[in-house]
């Protein structure tokens, strides 16, 4: 049976647990990561880093986050998200 490079295999989408909102998704690395969130009922999304927190001024999309940072997610029917490692 033939294996998958380490690289394919590292870069492979993974799709992440949304808990009760607001939803708080740590990108816990190895490396920077995009997630991308659709559907569900989102509220807001806010990318925040240490103590600063940015409103994105969207419900759904892509954001790239470096090892560390939070996407938190206010929702009332959780959205389905993926993480694609970088």
């Amino acid at each position: 049976m033939a294996h998958a490079p380490p690289s394919e295999v590292s870069t492979a989408a993974a799709t992440v647990s949304v808990g009760a909102s607001p939803a708080s998704l740590t990108n816990a690395g190895p490396s920077n990561a995009v997630y991308t969130v659709q559907g569900g009922t989102v509220t807001k999304i806010e990318h925040k880093r240490g103590a600063t927190a940015v409103d994105a001024g969207v419900t759904a999309g892509s954001f790239v986050l470096g090892v560390g940072d939070i996407l938190v997610i206010t929702h009332g029917g959780a959205p389905t998200v993926y993480k694609f490692p970088l």
